[in-house]
């Protein structure tokens, strides 16, 4: 009996034992693809996303000529929308001969690029009652002596009336920087990196520059090279490289994600 037993098991244990290892090919192939599909590897961004945190907390105090004077509130309905990883918001004093001047120097970063969707000038002043003056939109670029890297940046121009019946005008510099991508005005970009999650998930920053007044085209560029300029290399050198992302492999995308 145990002999015909030990028989009529062999080929049952033939076929599980043929069976497994198509089985376990299977597992293999399929593992990846589902946690890649249902749990990125965000080890690496989130990494990322705390050297941006960093950065932003070692922005000095004093950027060249221009020395900070106080925190400026980011209003709390704007970081609930933005929901930001990383903000700063100074307002800085130009010290030198001439006039004293001041701006006010805003930098946020979000983890998501989705959050910062329609969240720049053109939209957000004149929810604030602010009017775009047509035809004042300008760009330019500044090319950074410290690393070669060159920023396009966009000034625009909005105005108000106060309860006083005064009218007040104000220069506004804005520009996003993406990884990989790097600087841009364009928010058609930043809608781009936000439509596939792996590209949306690696975040985005933006800068501006407020200036009180209508400030005229030549002394707004050179007042606003100065702040870039002045502005730590470590910080462009996270907002702009994928060096986590790429040595944990979470920057290999397909057209898909």
């Amino acid at each position: 009996m145990t002999r015909e037993s030990n028989n009529s098991e062999q080929p049952r244990a033939l076929q599980v034992n043929s069976i497994a290892p198509i089985v376990t090919l299977a597992l293999l192939l399929v593992t990846p693809w589902y946690l890649g599909a249902q749990h990125p590897d965000e080890i690496g961004v989130a990494s990322r996303h705390a050297e941006v945190r960093q950065a932003i907390e070692n922005v000095p105090e004093k950027l060249g000529n221009w020395v900070s004077r106080e925190d400026v509130v980011i209003p709390t309905g704007a970081l609930d929308i933005l929901n930001p990883n990383a903000h700063l918001s100074r307002r800085f004093q130009r010290i030198g001969a001439g006039r004293s001047v001041f701006a006010t120097l805003m930098l946020i970063h979000c983890s998501d690029a989705r959050d910062m969707i329609g969240h720049y000038p053109p939209v957000c002043y004149p929810r604030g009652g602010w009017t775009e003056l047509q035809g004042r939109m300008q760009d330019f670029n500044v090319v950074r002596t410290a690393d070669d890297r060159e920023l396009v940046v966009r000034y625009y121009r909005f105005a108000r009336f106060g309860r006083n019946g005064i009218e007040r005008v104000i220069t506004v510099a804005d520009t996003f920087i993406l990884p990989e991508v790097g600087s841009t005005v364009d928010m058609g970009v930043v809608i781009n990196a936000a439509s596939r999650s792996r590209r949306s998930m690696r975040g985005v920053a933006q800068i501006q520059v407020l200036f009180e007044g209508d400030v005229p085209n030549d002394i707004a560029e050179s007042m606003i090279d100065e702040l870039l300029q002045a502005l730590p290399q470590s910080l462009f050198d996270v907002l702009m490289n994928e060096s986590v992302l790429r040595n944990t492999g979470s920057v290999k995308e397909t057209d898909n994600e």
